[in-house]
């Protein structure tokens, strides 16, 4: 991933004339980075200097320096910045997390124009911290949930007054509340309160009737194919842990829930994203009425 990122971005640098023997270099790095990942069973090839010795360590602590530090050092010369932009980070290996926060350490220590936007579970803070004891230092996590009530209410109402659209009542706020306030629950609520609309005035019945068809929607698609990512073990995990009601879920109350002496472990759902710790011996869905969903399609 870090490589064809890269190589688009030097082919950027590549443009301005004057840094082409600058960026021959750093394709050099670039390509024993590759040569280094190849051997790690990623097949890559890029046809530069054979002869370069930075990045192919095999060593992807020290390899991801290299890389950065030169992409740094050329976004440098060029008078700009550059930024990789990582989704799904709570997913990386312990190696990967290891290498990106000393890649990084190193990359500050040396005050270069680089930097890295992760997105990644709420967990993830805690799985850099593992990773490297400095990375509460050198990153800044932002928790990023619910939309507040005031946001929520302005994500609906906004856009339909520019269509001259209005909500009636508390039909908003119904809709607000049966959302959670969760951005992608709201779309789906605001396009079935818009399309079952008859007039230029969304009613308390419209509301009502969109929670029932979002639900519909959000049933058959969304939570299906999450609930469908687990393994029965985990399907059988997540079914205990709906059936305790309103999370987080004390891991404790799911192991009774469970009741046999060979229990299924949460370690495959934390890894695959769907659910989390947000605080030791706890677990969360990681989308609000997801339980619901578990307790209406699939009771323990």
């Amino acid at each position: 991933m870090l490589v064809t990122m890269t190589q688009k971005l030097l082919l950027e640098f590549s443009t301005m004339r004057r840094l082409r023997d600058r960026v021959r270099k750093a394709q050099a790095v670039l390509a024993g980075f590759a040569l280094a990942a190849s051997e790690r069973g990623v097949e890559l090839r890029l046809e530069v200097d054979p002869h370069a010795t930075l990045a192919r360590s095999g060593d992807i602590e020290q390899d991801l320096t290299d890389l950065f530090i030169e992409i740094g050092q050329v976004a440098e010369a060029a008078g700009t910045g550059a930024i990789f932009l990582l989704d799904e980070v709570h997913t990386f290996p312990r190696k990967g997390l290891e290498a990106l926060a000393a890649a990084l350490h190193q990359v500050s220590q040396q005050s270069l124009p680089l930097s890295v936007i992760a997105a990644g579970l709420p967990h993830m803070a805690g799985l850099m911290t593992e990773a490297k004891s400095y990375s509460e230092r050198l990153f800044s996590f932002a928790h990023i949930g619910a939309l507040s009530a005031e946001a929520a209410r302005d994500a609906l109402a906004i856009p339909a007054e520019q269509l001259g659209v209005t909500f009636d009542g508390t039909a908003l706020d119904v809709l607000i509340e049966g959302s959670e306030r969760y951005p992608y629950f709201l779309q789906e609520y605001g396009n079935e309160a818009w399309n079952v609309a008859e007039q230029n005035c969304i009613t308390l019945d419209d509301a009502r009737d969109a929670i029932i068809l979002a639900h519909e929607t959000l049933d058959s698609g969304f939570f299906r194919a999450r609930y469908e990512k687990g393994s029965p073990a985990g399907r059988r995990y997540m079914q205990a842990m709906a059936s305790l009601g309103k999370g987080p879920f004390p891991s404790r109350d799911v192991s009774r829930q469970l009741g046999s002496k060979r229990q299924p472990s949460p370690t495959d759902l934390l890894t695959g994203g769907l659910v989390y710790e947000p605080q030791l011996g706890f677990l969360e869905f990681t989308v609000p009425l997801f339980a619901d969903y578990v307790r209406r399609h699939h009771p323990l």
